[in-house]
């Protein structure tokens, strides 16, 4: 699958970078992303398999240009959260503060707080933090592509296009109660 890096992240500033699959390692594709402007800063990560599974334990790096961060593991909903502090809050584009990606491998050391890893997993979302300090929430959904897969949810995370089906049933039995009442 092509890398296509969505517009609603170079709306806030960040920089996408093609990965590159590795030979016996899982590669996650770029597959959506949403931003919404909340109460707090933070970016939302979800990584899935083939299958369309969440991957549990998958390692995200959150990565400052200073080579120090932070190593978040997915949980069982292939989910894992950094949240922005206020120091993270950047106007010109290109120049937010945190790099995103999935790895193998990582580690922090625990007097540097240096992040090292062996491997990229995925494709690289930079220059990510709270653009123009308005309290950007960033959701960035990484899917492992799979042969004939159709495209992905129009841009939208799995989660999004979860709800929008909810809410698409519920109008439809209201349409429904309503025609009910006009016989």
């Amino acid at each position: 699958m092509p890398f296509s890096f969505p517009q609603v992240l170079t709306a806030i500033g960040a920089r996408g970078e093609e990965g590159k699959a590795t030979d016996g390692q899982p590669f996650y594709r770029l597959m959506g992303a949403s931003v919404n402007r909340g109460v707090s800063a933070f970016c939302v990560v979800n990584v899935f398999g083939k299958d369309r599974l969440p991957v549990v334990g998958a390692q995200v790096i959150n990565l400052r240009p200073d080579g120090k961060g932070e190593i978040g593991v997915t949980d069982s909903s292939g989910k894992t959260q950094f949240n922005f502090a206020a120091s993270s809050a950047f106007t010109n584009p290109g120049e937010g503060p945190f790099t995103v990606f999935v790895a193998s491998g990582a580690a922090k050391d625990d007097d540097t707080k240096m992040i090292s890893f062996d491997k990229k997993l995925s494709d690289t979302v930079k220059s990510l933090g709270d653009f123009q300090g308005t309290h950007t929430e960033i959701f960035l959904q990484f899917a492992e592509p799979s042969a004939g897969q159709p495209p992905d949810n129009n841009g939208l995370p799995v989660a999004a296009k979860l709800q929008l089906n909810g809410l698409i049933a519920a109008f439809e039995q209201v349409v429904a109660e309503l025609k009910k009442l006009n016989q």
